[in-house]
């Protein structure tokens, strides 16, 4: 084949793949006294970070002396990502769709209401946790929460409410597959 031909193909194809790979930008900063928020995508918030000594701690869940990640920055590069943007304080205007992938789904048979702990990795970036509940209108997802003067907080809110949807019809579909298997 000619050259020119194949930097063609080639360039096309890097073109359509750059096209389909979303990336996950912080598109809001918002500083709440100690705690930091940020907003990726406008799809959703992460709330509850903490900031010190340049660095940045997600939000964890202490509950009888153990301490439970709730959210998990998988990717280095996106983690240099986060605390440039914070040190510049200087959020993107990407607004683009979010890709997910449930991670993890663990049933769990010895609980009152949790019937599975599961985890979404976000744009292969964020790993959140959360937990399949039954409840008295059947299943639902749980989402990171912290209990602050006896009222539980979230932390993990949607600006996108079909992203959330999508995310929980998944989880639940995986979580039903996962029991009857």
């Amino acid at each position: 084949m000619n050259k020119k031909i194949l930097f063609a193909l080639f360039f096309i194809l890097a073109f359509f793949c750059r096209l389909s790979n979303a990336e996950l930008k912080i598109t809001k900063v918002e500083v709440e006294g100690k705690k930091t928020s940020l907003v990726f995508n406008d799809a959703f918030k992460i709330s509850g970070i903490s900031m010190q000594n340049g660095n940045f701690e997600m939000p964890l869940y202490i509950s009888n002396g153990k301490i439970y990640k709730q959210f998990s920055v998988i990717n280095r590069d996106f983690k240099r990502y986060i605390l440039e943007t914070l040190s510049k304080n200087n959020p993107s205007d990407l607004k683009t769709a979010v890709a997910f992938k449930v991670n993890k789904m663990k049933p769990v048979k010895k609980h009152k209401n949790v019937r599975a702990f599961a985890s979404v990795i976000v744009e292969n970036s964020i790993e959140i946790e959360c937990r399949i509940m039954n409840g008295a209108n059947g299943l639902w997802i749980a989402f990171p929460s912290t209990k602050q003067k006896g009222k539980w907080i979230r932390l993990l809110t949607f600006n996108d409410y079909a992203l959330k949807e999508s995310i929980e019809a998944q989880l639940i579909k995986i979580y039903l597959q996962a029991i009857s298997a």
